[in-house]
């Protein structure tokens, strides 16, 4: 196997990308959750909207913020 160095420009580079990755995974993955949690209640015949409350909420504020202010490279 071909040994092949990274600059150390392109190692932030592709951390910083990596980074945001997974902040958008975690962001969709709470989406999910949610749109899962009304999918269920409206097949158990409740019409209230409820208000979905998880430990990850808090994050997921932090994180759609973060994802708006970063720049993309």
């Amino acid at each position: 196997m071909k040994k092949t160095t990274i600059s150390q420009n392109d190692a932030e580079t592709i951390m910083i990308a990596l980074d945001q990755v997974s902040q958008t995974i975690d962001v969709m993955t709470i989406v999910i959750d949610r749109l899962k949690l009304r999918v269920n209640a409206s097949l158990n015949g409740n019409t209230q909207t409820e208000q979905v409350h998880s430990e990850k909420a808090p994050a997921a504020s932090q994180l759609t913020l973060s994802l708006k202010s970063d720049a993309i490279h």
